[in-house]
């Protein structure tokens, strides 16, 4: 019987074209497969291909799909918009990189009110939602669940300029009880890609909370006088809180970058003092050697005690350093030096400290100002093309770039175009460093109305200056800054450079804005 059925299953086999070989009707296996062949592996790859490239364009619709119905972003108003669910830093430089605004200036509320609940719930999981508050001026608050409490962004931005007069004006702005500053006079947080990467919900935790009396009645403010500095400040500003008011204060450009360049000065005797300090211990300029340079924030607070630790100058001598000690051939020559030296701390010193050849040197030698002048003049010639005309690739540069840029910071006339671009110009506010030193009160009253509050008595300058002091006690020692503290005289040749240097630029200001300016310096022409 079993004979019959194995030739049976033999006979089936044979019409079924298998091979006696490849099956085995005891097992009842299957088939083996046929050998993989060339031709049968290039079908094989063209097949995976294809089964990839499906699942890539699939899940990238869904993605897109989950995004614009998750953010709402609003075709009308916001173009090119995702956010990935990642870390707070990845998703603020994805906003960077992918938010675009239309170039229509009108917002609107309704939507930039939804967008702002749906991107700061994403990216602080304890803010509960964003809204507009209608009071006296127009505030975007959000509220935090932990603490029931709501805490608003600026209304009123001070965007500039450096060295111009603006501390006197936020200092004056303290006394009114309805603007409501934050925990920083100087909050870089548009400008500064370090600060802005860590996301909104960090920039509103440094304003006070506000009750709902105080959101009606009031603002919340800040002034950085480098915020008109980069393009992309302007840029994120705009994205953010397109609503905000902003100021600016405008010196004449000779005073300011002679004020700056003595600034610049005090910050360098300044750290030469503190430098010479740390390094007169042994121990601690051995520790710095043996230490990782290229983490050189570690090797900083492994080596200095914690009480010079706490330094205004510790920041400033901690970038110093990192440069010094990624130079190896700087430090072993160096190293040679204090071999044959017998002031190891004056030494080390001039080491670090020495500035390179594009800063103004620590003597207030007329020539070496001039010189570097001169040197930055050269990299704005390209600004000139005619005197209507200003060179715009230098909204490019980054707040590093123009850290010691003493010329471009007092170029107002291309900074107000800059901020033209990105707000309408109702929004931007320009106040005359003569009008804050000579009308005060009526300074207060015009910069109230522009924020949208009722103008009250703006008080007098020791009241401000008693606030502005109890609320940021370091900000004179940090910055160099002093109040009405005397300057010494521009020496003659520097002021005569900046004269003729700022000819141009000030006339584009004047036809720009509208308005002249009698009280600054103007070259002196034989007629």
């Amino acid at each position: 019987m079993d004979h019959l059925l194995r030739r049976k299953n033999r006979s089936n086999d044979a019409e079924n074209g298998l091979q006696e070989k490849d099956y085995d009707s005891k097992t009842k296996a299957l088939p083996r497969l046929p050998r993989l062949t060339r031709q049968n592996a290039k079908s094989y790859a063209v097949a995976l291909v294809l089964c990839l490239v499906l699942c890539f364009v699939l899940l990238n619709a869904a993605r897109m799909f989950l995004f614009r119905n998750l953010l709402g972003s609003g075709s009308q108003t916001y173009q090119n918009y995702e956010l990935r669910f990642v870390n707070k830093s990845t998703a603020m430089r994805q906003m960077d990189r992918n938010m675009m605004i239309t170039a229509n200036h009108r917002i609107n509320l309704r939507e930039h009110e939804k967008f702002m609940t749906r991107l700061m719930t994403v990216l602080d999981r304890e803010i509960s939602h964003c809204n507009y508050t209608r009071g006296n001026a127009l505030n975007l608050c959000c509220l935090f669940r932990k603490n029931n409490v709501m805490r608003c962004f600026p209304s009123l931005i001070g965007i500039g300029a450096q060295k111009s007069g603006s501390t006197v004006l936020f200092a004056r702005m303290m006394v009114d009880s309805r603007i409501h500053q934050g925990d920083k006079k100087e909050h870089h947080f548009f400008d500064f890609d370090d600060r802005w990467v860590f996301g909104a919900g960090m920039y509103l935790r440094s304003f006070p909370g506000l009750n709902q009396q105080q959101i009606y009645e009031g603002i919340a403010a800040e002034y950085t006088p480098s915020y008109i500095l980069p393009r992309m400040a302007m840029r994120r500003m705009r994205n953010l809180l397109p609503h905000s008011r902003l100021l600016m204060v405008v010196r004449d450009p000779v005073d300011r970058a002679w004020s700056e360049i003595q600034m610049k000065l005090r910050n360098d005797e300044a750290l030469v003092a503190y430098t010479r300090t740390l390094m007169a211990d042994q121990d601690i300029s051995s520790c710095f050697v043996k230490g990782n340079a290229t983490r050189f924030d570690k090797v900083f607070k492994a080596c200095v005690p914690k009480n010079l630790q706490k330094s205004p100058r510790a920041f400033g001598f901690q970038i110093r350093a990192t440069r010094f000690f990624r130079n190896t051939t700087r430090v072993n020559d160096c190293i040679d030096q204090l071999k044959l030296s017998d002031m190891p701390g004056e030494t080390w010193t001039h080491c670090m400290i020495t500035p390179p050849k594009d800063m103004i040197a620590l003597e207030d030698d007329e020539h070496d100002i001039v010189q570097d002048l001169y040197r930055e003049r050269t990299q704005l010639a390209n600004c000139f093309k005619t005197q209507q005309r200003l060179c715009h690739g230098m909204a490019n540069r980054k707040p590093s770039d123009i850290s010691t840029d003493y010329l471009y910071r007092g170029l107002y006339a291309y900074h107000i175009e800059e901020c033209w671009r990105w707000f309408p110009k109702e929004q931007l506010l320009v106040i005359e460093n003569e009008e804050v030193k000579s009308e005060p009160d009526k300074v207060m009253q015009k910069m109230l109305r522009h924020a949208g509050l009722p103008p009250v008595d703006a008080g007098n300058d020791e009241d401000a200056w008693k606030e502005f002091r109890k609320h940021y006690p370091g900000f004179e020692d940090s910055t160099g800054w002093k109040h009405s503290k005397p300057m010494p005289d521009i020496p003659a040749k520097v002021r005569e450079f900046l004269v003729y240097f700022y000819e141009k630029p000030g006339q584009r200001l004047e036809e720009l804005i509208g308005r002249k300016f009698p009280h600054w310096q103007k070259p002196q022409r034989l007629e």
